[in-house]
């Protein structure tokens, strides 16, 4: 059997995980990179890397208490993230917690997912901007 691809969903502020075919995250830890975002000067990826690999290592080794390299990992996609926060995160995934697949996925999209509604046209309203499918 197949086991459940792990989802993140990694904010300025706390970091939310679980595994896929769940109604809820399994939980959530404070992650604080909101000072990583709103700098003056855009933060580095080694410096997103440095911030992202403790963070990680709590969701897969103490939270999850999982192996990372037996699950694929579904990363929730906010809208404006950053490419070299992508980039970094990527990077943390594949070489540190050599994890199977990453797939970044648009949050909207995991919203209409995660509602089941049914609707063969649904509309997600995220930070102000309307998006159908």
């Amino acid at each position: 059997p197949t086991m459940a691809a792990v989802v993140l969903d990694l904010g300025r502020l706390y970091t939310k995980y679980g595994f896929a075919g769940e109604s809820a995250p399994r939980g959530a830890i404070r992650s604080n990179m909101w000072q990583l975002f709103e700098r003056q000067v855009p933060a580095s990826q080694s410096e997103f890397v440095q911030a992202l690999n403790p963070i990680l290592s709590q969701v897969f080794l103490k939270e999850l208490q999982i192996n990372p390299r037996e699950r694929a990992v579904l990363v929730c996609e906010h809208i404006l993230l950053l490419n070299t926060f992508k980039q970094a995160l990527a990077y943390v995934l594949f070489e540190t917690f050599r994890v199977p697949q990453v797939s970044f996925v648009p949050e909207p999209s995991l919203a209409i997912f995660a509602s089941d509604v049914g609707s063969e046209s649904p509309t997600v309203i995220a930070d102000g901007m309307v998006l159908s499918c």
